[in-house]
């Protein structure tokens, strides 16, 4: 039989192998629908019809009631089996190296499945990161979402990336509702980003309630949201207050799908009274379905190599005999002659990664007692779709004619080629190690020159897409440390223990200075006392280094696992994880993407971005690298607000324009993103003395590179 678009709806539709039977309950709907189908028509007429959704049943329910999912057209009821697909943390839509993953592989995945009327529930980041997401900002993963047919998802950290401005725009063009329950936006009192609190699905029958929850661990690290922009909410607090609204609302199967590390979705299975299944996120192990304090815990994989299958089977159960080789009792059971009615509190349970391929767990509260089976599905076991593949293709080969966009200009010749970067400070590493150390809050940035891949120098002129993706060509995700002086010392020798060697360990810094001789053995380079490490309150102060006080820095995870001679990083205390932090890529891309708005060629419609916007051209940090935001135009077209000139925008003076962020004047600037054009950046940073070579060693030979001529 020929494959089926991937564009049908995955759910709500009868596989030809199904029972006759059940194509009776369908005429049971079709009044039902049709009648809605006339209210709909009555109320686009009211209110207008809006943005076309290709299911009518989603536009119905959401246009009408704004919380509540009805499945009209399922052919299932009740009595018979809930079947929830689950799925997290996915960035390739390609297939890998080892021909696994791959959104078409998942697509086919997912359309085995859908005679069994499946629930399709997704935990966050999507949108970033990945080499395609530089250039899309994450565009290009909404069309897959959609064909997926995803029924709801609560957000991640790696969703706010390119901020909350452009998250909205995501979001508000997917077909599905997005949920974050515990985070609001401080202005507004509403949830951050347009989410929803909640959501309530009439499943089958029986009425279904999903809450998103999210830790305070990466919400704390996102450079794109200021904490005073947003009011973070405890999310086992949260999880019992929404529980308690959702069974007054006659919920009969509560749902938490969660973006948070295993530890917090074990404190939430332990401290919310009523949850009773948590899909999460975050993690990219697959951790498979286990029972933990009052709920059943779930973690799926990532990147679509995995999917996590769960069958509901409503009814009341009973113990098997306790000397029964039964799997459900073998694996569900944590004891043996006690009732299904007890507590079970017999011993606790830790989430770990597993290879498991599936078990049975028993749901107390769910319809007087239920068992849930669950099967872990391993995606490379399917054949890619066909049609999906050519999506994959034609966005491939659209990558390659976004490299010409022009995002902004160089006003000097930025210096990356391998014989200068590998030995000396360069205007380039000062500019890439500023942008980290502003966007992570740190004292120190640090990375190994090797990072920079381009070896060329970039002329003064227009800066496009490839450019970046030529000096940056991996996913460097980024980990902040705290680093004892000691320590530091350390990192700084081996840094310079190979120079005059072009090695790639050799260190670009940001909020650091120091001296070093090449003339004297290795571990002995770096002239005592040279060492001065910038006040953050006051950035035109460098203090002495202090060899028993621990510093904030930031650098990136493959230095961070002791690569490139760097062993003293491993020693270092970590205090925020890569998964917390957006990748160097995606820094780089959003310092062009908030000088477009500083430009006024795009407009913030978010308070919080309008605030971050103002904190990026007032940021000493961001400035002192020689930054130049505005060279002609002003900020903002309002009347209402103050004109910006390049002069008073500077943070060099005090006597800065204040920029007014009221909600009125918000308001009144255009909604409407606009991607194009992002022409609007200069770049004009220079050498700074932060590395200083002092000894009789001649320069290692600077050979001539290679030069991108425009």
């Amino acid at each position: 039989m020929a494959d089926q678009d991937p564009l049908s709806p995955l759910s709500n539709t009868e596989s030809e192998s199904a029972p006759n039977e059940r194509f009776s309950n369908r005429i049971a709907h079709e009044e039902n629908r049709k009648n809605l189908e006339k209210m709909y028509t009555n109320f686009s007429n009211i209110v207008g019809k809006g943005t076309p959704i290709q299911n009518m049943q989603r536009c119905i329910s959401i246009g009408l009631t704004g919380e509540t999912f009805y499945d009209y057209d399922s052919p299932f009821g009740p009595e018979d089996d809930i079947c929830i697909l689950h799925f997290n943390d996915v960035y390739n839509i390609e297939e890998d190296v080892n021909g696994t993953g791959g959104v078409a592989r998942f697509v086919e995945a997912l359309k085995s499945f859908r005679s069994l009327n499946p629930l399709l529930l997704f935990s966050g980041d999507v949108f970033n990161p990945s080499i395609m997401s530089v250039t899309t900002k994450g565009r290009h993963m909404v069309p897959f979402l959609n064909m997926m047919r995803v029924h709801t998802a609560c957000f991640g950290n790696h969703d706010f990336d390119f901020g909350v401005d452009h998250l909205e725009y995501l979001a508000g063009s997917c077909n599905f509702q997005w949920i974050l329950s515990n985070v609001y936006d401080a202005y507004t009192g509403e949830p951050l980003a347009n989410a929803r609190t909640y959501r309530l699905f009439e499943w089958q029958g029986r009425r279904i309630g999903i809450m998103g929850l999210v830790e305070k661990d990466w919400l704390k690290t996102l450079p794109t949201i200021s904490e005073e922009d947003v009011i973070y909410k405890d999310f086992v607090e949260e999880a019992n207050r929404i529980s308690k609204i959702l069974r007054e609302k006659d919920a009969e199967l509560i749902i938490a799908l969660t973006h948070m590390r295993a530890p917090n979705d074990e404190l939430l299975a332990k401290g919310a009274d009523d949850i009773d299944l948590i899909l999460g996120g975050h993690d990219h192990e697959y951790y498979g379905v286990k029972e933990i304090g009052n709920s059943v815990v779930a973690k799926s994989g990532t990147d679509f190599r995995d999917l996590t299958m769960i069958v509901i089977k409503p009814g009341k159960h009973c113990l098997v005999c306790p000397n029964s080789d039964s799997k459900l009792h073998l694996e569900s059971c944590r004891y043996s002659s006690f009732s299904l009615d007890q507590p079970q509190n017999i011993y606790e349970e830790r989430l770990i990664p597993n290879n498991k391929d599936g078990g049975d767990i028993y749901l107390r509260r769910f319809s007087g007692g239920s068992i849930m089976t669950w099967s872990y599905i391993d995606i490379s076991t399917f054949n890619p779709n066909r049609h999906v593949t050519k999506m994959v293709n034609k966005y491939l080969r659209d990558l390659a004619t976004q490299m010409d966009k022009i995002i902004g200009e160089c006003a000097v010749r930025l210096e990356t080629r391998f014989s200068v970067i590998r030995t000396s400070e360069t205007n380039a590493g000062n500019w890439l190690t500023d942008i980290m150390r502003s966007a992570a809050k740190t004292e120190i940035a640090l990375i190994n020159s090797g990072t920079i891949r381009s070896d060329c120098v970039f002329n003064i002129g227009p800066v496009r897409n490839q450019d970046i993706l030529m000096m940056l060509p991996f996913v460097d995700n980024l980990v902040k440390l705290g680093v004892p002086g000691n320590l530091l010392l350390d990192i700084l020798e081996n840094s310079v223990s190979q120079w005059p060697n072009k090695d790639g360990r050799f260190s670009q810094v940001s909020g650091l200075k120091f001296r070093f001789n090449g003339d004297l053995p290795p571990g002995q380079r770096i002239v005592p006392g040279s060492v001065y490490i910038q006040d953050l309150d006051n950035p035109m102060e460098f203090k002495p280094l202090k060899l028993d006080r621990v510093y904030t820095l930031v650098t990136k995870e493959f230095l961070y696992t002791g690569k490139d001679g760097f062993d003293s990083f491993t020693k270092c205390e970590l205090l925020s994880n890569p998964e917390d932090m957006p990748p160097l890529p995606t820094l780089v891309r959003n310092v062009f993407s908030l000088a477009a708005l500083a430009n006024g060629y795009r407009k913030p419609h978010n308070l919080a971005t309008a605030r971050k916007l103002k904190t990026f051209l007032l940021n000493p940090q961001q400035t002192m690298t020689g930054l130049n935001k505005v060279p002609s135009r002003a900020a903002f077209k309002s009347e209402n607000i103050h004109q910006l000139t390049p002069n008073s925008i500077s943070g060099r003076s005090n006597e800065s324009h204040e920029l007014i962020l009221n909600e009125e004047n918000i308001r009144r600037i255009e909604e409407k993103i606009v991607d194009e054009p992002e022409y609007c950046f200069m770049i004009q940073v220079e050498r700074e003395g932060r590395i200083i070579r002092e000894g009789s060693a001649p320069d290692p030979l600077i050979e001539s590179g290679i030069e991108r001529v425009d």
